[in-house]
């Protein structure tokens, strides 16, 4: 596991105030074929998308549209 995951697994730690509902938006500049190297690192392979896809899943986490995430906080 690398640094990188570290972060980004500790930005999913963070919860809300009073225990409330949250809203967690995983996003990346660019989704990049394996083997090909991120341009300033603003990017990830199709691999690691699938990995970090994969671990919110195991969480109870679904990815939803913004418009569908914002209208579940309401």
């Amino acid at each position: 596991m690398t640094g990188l995951w570290v972060r980004w697994l500790m930005s999913l730690a963070h919860l809300p105030r009073g225990g409330g509902k949250r809203l967690t938006i995983i996003r990346h500049h660019r989704i990049y074929p394996d083997g090909h190297r991120a341009l300033y690192h603003l990017g990830v392979s199709d691999s690691v998308l699938d990995q970090q896809l994969r671990l919110l899943r195991q969480l109870g986490l679904a990815p939803v549209s913004v418009t569908d995430g914002l209208a579940r906080l309401a």
